[in-house]
């Protein structure tokens, strides 16, 4: 009897049913987001939180099944969210273990926004890359613009491997020179070396 009133009622599961590829998209294209970037809050503490909760869709949908009083839905369910969750799992375990410290203090240390200079409508932000190990720092720059308070549209323009640091200087409204900073080795000496000029996208 218990096991009974904990069951969903039909129209309940007609519902879930009805949302479930809505919220399985809204999970395809986070995860997308999350390799190739396109929007991103400017608030880092928002996005990890709102990146948790995204990816934890399919996990919520595989357990909230329990509930459903028939076989069949839940089969459904199952076909649909398992291919997600295993996709899932790695960046929901990583962001999971870096959400505590990035609340806390404001930074996320493999990928810290370090300065950025405006051009215009757009900004452009450096930012310093530490994949930890054995790895060096990257340097990666990134052309941003507003387009909600608070979310930004977002475009890698490049970066470096082996850099900790960045300038940038304006070519014209539509380009811009990087200069990379370099540690000569066993040495706390900074080298400024390799340029690269990016073109911004002006449809950003």
């Amino acid at each position: 009897m218990k096991k009974a009133r904990n069951m969903l009622s039909p129209g309940k599961v007609r519902w879930a049913m009805v949302l479930m590829p809505f919220l399985l998209a809204l999970n395809v294209f986070v995860q997308r987001n999350i390799w190739r970037p396109y929007l991103r809050f400017a608030d880092i503490r928002l996005g990890y939180i709102f990146v948790v909760v995204i990816l934890s869709i399919p996990l919520a949908y595989l357990m909230y099944t329990l509930r459903f009083p028939t076989p069949w839905p839940r089969l459904a369910v199952f076909l649909a969210n398992a291919p997600l969750l295993l996709l899932s799992a790695w960046p929901l375990f990583w962001a999971a273990v870096l959400t505590p410290g990035i609340l806390i203090n404001g930074v996320d240390p493999s990928y810290e926004r370090i300065h950025e200079k405006r051009m215009g409508r757009y900004q452009i932000a450096v930012f310093r890359c530490d994949h930890g190990g054995m790895s060096s720092f990257n340097i990666a720059i990134r052309q941003e613009r507003e387009v909600l308070p608070g979310l930004l549209r977002v475009k890698d323009l490049g970066g470096t491997y082996g850099s900790h640091d960045a300038r940038i200087i304006p070519v014209d409204d539509s380009r811009i020179e990087v200069e990379f900073a370099w540690h000569k080795w066993g040495s706390t000496e900074v080298t400024w070396g390799r340029k690269a000029v990016y073109a911004l996208d002006g449809g950003l």
